[in-house]
C-alpha cells in the first residue's frame, strides 16, 4: 500500500485496517504512527521494533483507552494477532488509521532490520 499525501496511507478502505510491510512501517512511523507490540511481556525478550510501546493483547482491552489521536501500527510475532487487534480496534470504532505488520516480527527480522533489546545475538 502506497502512503499519500492525506495521511500515512491513502486509499485504506473504510471500516478495514491496511496490512503493510516492514518498509511501510518505517513510512508510517515517519508520519507519527505509534508501533503497538501485542506480544506478551516475556515475549519482548527476543527484541522488539525501535520505540514501539507495548500493550499485551492480554490486557488490551483495560489499555485501549492509553491509544492517542496518532495512527497506529499493531505488530506480533507473526501478525496473527495483531490482525485480530487491528479488526478489534476498527470494529470498536478507532478514529484513526490502523495498520497491520503482515507477518510481524518474522518480516522485521528476515528483511534485517533494528531490533531493540532481547538477549538473542542478532
Amino acid at each position: 500500500m502506497n502512503a499519500g499525501n492525506d495521511g500515512p496511507v491513502s486509499g485504506q478502505p473504510e471500516g478495514r485496517h491496511a496490512e503493510i510491510t516492514p518498509a511501510e512501517l518505517v513510512e508510517w512511523q515517519e508520519r507519527g504512527a505509534e508501533v503497538i507490540d501485542v506480544r506478551e511481556e516475556f515475549e519482548l525478550l527476543r527484541g522488539y521494533i525501535p520505540g514501539a510501546r507495548n500493550l499485551p493483547m492480554s490486557g488490551f482491552l483495560e489499555a485501549a483507552g492509553t491509544l492517542g489521536e496518532r495512527p497506529v501500527v499493531l505488530v506480533c510475532t507473526s501478525g496473527s494477532r495483531s490482525r485480530n487487534v487491528a479488526e478489534f480496534l476498527v470494529r470498536s470504532g478507532f478514529p484513526n488509521e490502523v495498520a497491520n505488520l503482515t507477518d510481524g516480527m518474522l518480516a522485521w527480522r528476515e528483511e534485517g532490520r533494528e531490533v531493540t533489546g532481547g538477549l538473542e545475538a542478532g
